[in-house]
């Protein structure tokens, strides 16, 4: 929140957000301090994805600050259904309709492929241990089209059509009972 409210943005140039980050204390950390050349090295790598900005409500953030404050900032796993990051899903009839428990069988496929990813990895820098290259931008509605876009253009320009049509019948019957009413009040006077 403090990094939000400092920023005031949703994304941010690398530089800035290290001094930042660098300067921001924790019960587990105190500030100020050097962010290591690994992370600093992480945190450019998801400007350069994002054309040299780094977007604060994103997976890729959200796992480096993971590894910059591993005590108060949950690793971001990710989830199958991207769906699931999007506001819509939580309000309505998205996670109410779906059932959250973790099955027995997916509890012992997840046990297994930790075990195999953790023996592939070197176990000496945890930033290639935990490290994962796959973006979520959280918070970001994808736009639904109801129709293709020809489709969606053409029905967009009818519809402009008959409200300017619509405008402009109203304005001419306006006009038309303004200039009536002018008439006969000139000749109530020339009477």
């Amino acid at each position: 929140r403090d990094l939000e409210g400092s920023i005031r943005a949703p994304q941010v140039l690398p530089e800035p957000l290290l001094l930042l980050v660098g300067n921001l204390s924790s019960p587990s950390i105190d500030a100020p301090r050097q962010i290591s050349p690994g992370l600093v090295s992480k945190l450019h790598t998801i400007a350069d994805r994002h054309e040299g900005m780094v977007p604060l409500h994103s997976r890729l953030f959200a796992q480096w600050m993971h590894l910059v404050f591993p005590q108060e900032c949950p690793f971001p796993h990710l989830s199958v259904d991207p769906v699931v990051m999007t506001p819509n899903h939580w309000h309505g009839g998205g996670i109410a309709a779906k059932d959250l428990r973790v099955k027995p069988e997916d509890k012992q496929r997840l046990i297994e492929e930790s075990a195999r990813m953790s023996a592939e990895l070197p176990a000496w820098d945890p930033v290639v241990m935990e490290w994962s290259e796959e973006e979520v931008l959280f918070l970001q509605e994808t736009p639904h089209r109801i129709f293709g876009g020809a489709i969606s253009a053409a029905m967009r320009l009818i519809l402009q059509l008959s409200m300017c049509l619509t405008i402009l019948r109203i304005g001419f019957e306006g006009f038309r009972k303004v200039r009536s009413g002018s008439a006969d009040k000139v000749q109530e006077f020339a009477v």
